[in-house]
C-alpha cells in the first residue's frame, strides 16, 4: 500500500512537472514571439528612421541649393544695379553738359539794344 501510495504521489507529482512543464514552454513561447515582434517594430522603425533621415537630407541639400541661388540671383541683381546707377550717372553728367553748353550758348550770343529781352526776333511786334 506504501507502494501505491508512493507511486500515486509519483503520478501526481509527475504530473504537476508536466503542467509546470507545459506552462514553461507557453511563457518561452509568448517571450520568443514578442521577442520576434519587437525585432520586427525595431527593424521597421529603424527603416523609417532611416527613410526620415534621407528625406532631411535631401531637403537640407536642396535648401542649401537654393539658398547659394538665391545668394548667386542677389549678387546678379546688386551687379545690374551698380550698371543702372552707373549708366544714370553717366546720363546725368551728359544732361548737365548739355545744359551748360546750350546755356553757353546763349550766353556768347550778342545781345542786340534794340530788342526786348521778353520778345524773339521774329515776333510781330518787333521793332529795330
Amino acid at each position: 500500500q506504501k507502494a501505491r501510495l508512493s507511486t500515486a504521489r509519483h503520478v501526481e507529482a509527475e504530473g504537476d512537472l508536466h503542467g509546470q512543464l507545459d506552462a514553461l514552454e507557453q511563457l518561452v513561447n509568448a517571450y520568443e514571439t514578442k521577442q520576434r515582434e519587437h525585432e520586427e517594430v525595431t527593424r521597421k522603425l529603424e527603416a523609417e528612421h532611416k527613410s526620415y533621415c534621407a528625406t532631411l537630407h535631401e531637403y537640407l541639400k536642396k535648401e542649401q541649393q537654393e539658398k547659394a541661388a538665391s545668394k548667386g540671383d542677389v549678387a546678379v541683381l546688386k551687379a545690374q544695379v551698380r550698371e543702372l546707377e552707373k549708366e544714370k550717372a553717366e546720363l546725368v553728367a551728359a544732361a548737365v553738359a548739355e545744359r551748360d553748353a546750350a546755356a553757353q550758348a546763349l550766353l556768347s550770343v550778342p545781345q542786340n539794344p534794340h530788342v526786348s529781352p521778353t520778345r524773339s526776333p521774329t515776333s510781330p511786334t518787333h521793332t529795330v
